[in-house]
């Protein structure tokens, strides 16, 4: 049995963190042979005018005749005019500094390109972008295994895009002002599988910025201990033939649209994650298998979780209060349109934590024509209208305060 078809299995009430521990492989040693090549060795100059394409590919071309090497970029600032494509597995890229040495990509390319190569290091970097550009990314990486990508900052349109990889570990990562995809796993040619995504941190600045984005094909997705604001969608999940997803700690805030924009999948679990200040904190519009277990969903302009799918939505322990304020009593803490079923609320906070600081109007509402839900074990005081709108059929709702 592989490691996402037991994950598939373990019992729902075992900690999210538990099951990152079981399965978070050790990192690998350093891909680091004993040659280390310092790129201004090879010509290059780190002042941000100077182009250093051909200097680094040079230094690159130089590990490529080995079984592996460290390219080192000391403090500066190291222009390239073209993408730098990692020709070699076993490649180790790194900066003195996430602060002190940067890639600055003049073009609209992404900054290094990994395609077909695996097991390579990029660290200890910040990798920029000249103004004008439209569509650059600081890291591409497609059909490969093995990669490691930690203490990086981006100043980039996008961050790192993963198609079609695996065993991929993403940790400590910066960036202050994304304005289109921070992480993108896109699997439409071919799926990517047992993804690690581990401490990051990052704002946005436009319209249509995504932080976390899993489109197709994608397995084994394990994201912990993320902060992001402002993006227009905190984490975004559609397309097909995706399963697998588990975060644990993440906090998505002040998103122009939804904090947690859920479209398709099937198990994914979203242990001890803040969607807040948004439009929704969970617009659950497809999947199937979906739980959320002790979550906090505040503070959003309409409903704190809106469930619009029939594939199985367990919401537990969760704190889901102080929602609709764009309008007092409008909107509901958890909503469940007509036609909907197989929704479970066990053993939540439903409302303001004392009175005075109502804002959402029902602490739970299912419409009418929705059915098969189950809403027990809940405190569901301090909201404007009531706790409960039970207006659907074949309903267990039972033991709420």
């Amino acid at each position: 049995m592989n490691r996402r078809d037991a994950l598939s299995i373990l019992p729902i009430g075992l900690p999210l963190g538990a099951m990152f521990a079981t399965a978070r492989p050790a990192l690998a040693q350093s891909t680091s042979s004993s040659l280390v090549i310092n790129v201004k060795d090879y010509g290059a100059i780190g002042d941000g005018n100077n182009d250093d394409t051909t200097s680094i590919n040079n230094a690159l071309a130089a590990i490529s005749s080995t079984m592996g090497g460290a390219i080192v970029f000391p403090a500066g600032v190291y222009r390239i005019t073209q993408s730098i494509n990692i020709p070699k597995s076993l490649v180790t890229i790194a900066g003195t500094g996430r602060f002190s040495s940067q890639i600055l990509a003049d073009g609209n390319f992404p900054a290094f390109s990994i395609v077909g190569q695996g097991v390579c290091e990029i660290k200890d970097l910040t990798f920029s972008q000249t103004p004008g550009n439209t569509s650059t990314a600081g890291i591409y990486v497609s059909s490969s295994v093995g990669n490691h990508f930690h203490n990086l900052s981006f100043n980039t349109i996008n961050g790192i895009i993963l198609r079609g990889v695996s065993e991929t570990f993403i940790s400590n990562i910066f960036a202050p002002a994304i304005f289109g995809t921070l992480i993108s796993l896109e699997g439409t040619q071919s799926p990517n599988i047992d993804i690690f995504i581990d401490t990051i941190t990052g704002g946005a600045q436009g319209n249509f910025s995504t932080g976390i984005g899993i489109t197709d094909g994608a397995g084994g997705i394990y994201i912990s201990k993320v902060n992001l604001l402002s993006f227009a969608y905190g984490m975004r999940i559609l397309g097909s033939a995706i399963a697998h997803i588990f975060c644990s700690q993440v906090i998505m805030d002040s998103c122009l649209d939804n904090a947690f924009q859920i479209e398709s999948g099937n198990i994914m679990r979203f242990s001890q994650c803040w969607g807040a200040t948004s439009n929704r904190g969970f617009n659950i519009t497809g999947g199937s298998n979906i739980w959320l277990d002790g979550c906090s969903v505040i503070n959003n302009r309409f409903q704190g979780v809106f469930v619009n799918t029939s594939g199985g939505v367990h919401i537990r322990n969760s704190q889901i209060a102080r929602n609709s304020q764009i309008q007092q009593g409008a909107y509901h803490g958890i909503h469940v349109p007509p036609s909907i079923s197989g929704v479970t609320v066990e053993g939540c906070r439903l409302g303001a934590p004392e009175p005075g600081l109502e804002k959402q109007g029902y602490g739970a509402f299912f419409d009418g024509g929705s059915s098969n839900y189950i809403v027990t074990g809940n405190d569901t005081r301090n909201n404007i209208v009531g706790g409960i709108f039970n207006g659907g059929s074949n309903s267990i709702v039972a033991n709420n305060l």
